[in-house]
């Protein structure tokens, strides 16, 4: 498990049990204003298996576990469902969600949305890292 601090909150990322090795978990600890209206969201896309077609996103990924998806993970102040429609119209969009979005993975994401903006730049990368570690092919900007 990792630790992060942002103000008053802290970021603890961590594996949600040995029996669900595909859930996320990030649990925000600390003092996140819940009264004020935080609008941010995390999103994990799947991407088509033609990813790995890609020698940069091959070896972003060196451990990837052919048993899991890969993925994009963004943070955005939509919905997640706008900023998918968004990518797959090329709007603000990268490259791989683009060509190879397929669908959004809530459930590797919904727990933690809506989220001030500070703490959702940092959430992309550790939930992103996480992903990986547990053997997804991941890419994120």
């Amino acid at each position: 498990a990792g630790f992060r601090e942002l103000g008053d909150a802290k970021v603890l990322l961590e594996r949600a049990g040995e029996d669900a090795p595909e859930s996320a978990a990030l649990d925000l600890v600390g003092d996140i204003d819940r009264d004020r209206e935080h609008h941010h969201n995390l999103y994990v896309i799947e991407l088509d298996p033609d990813v790995l077609k890609v020698r940069r996103f091959r070896a972003a990924n060196p451990d990837r576990d052919p048993d899991r998806p890969c993925v994009y993970v963004g943070m955005t102040g939509l919905t997640p469902e706008e900023r998918l429609e968004n990518h797959r119209r090329g709007h603000k969009s990268s490259w791989f969600p683009k060509t190879f979005g397929k669908r959004l993975l809530p459930e590797l994401y919904a727990a933690f949305n809506p989220m001030p903006y500070e703490l959702a730049s940092l959430m992309e990368g550790e939930l992103a890292e996480h992903l990986r570690s547990l053997g997804h092919g991941v890419w994120w900007n």
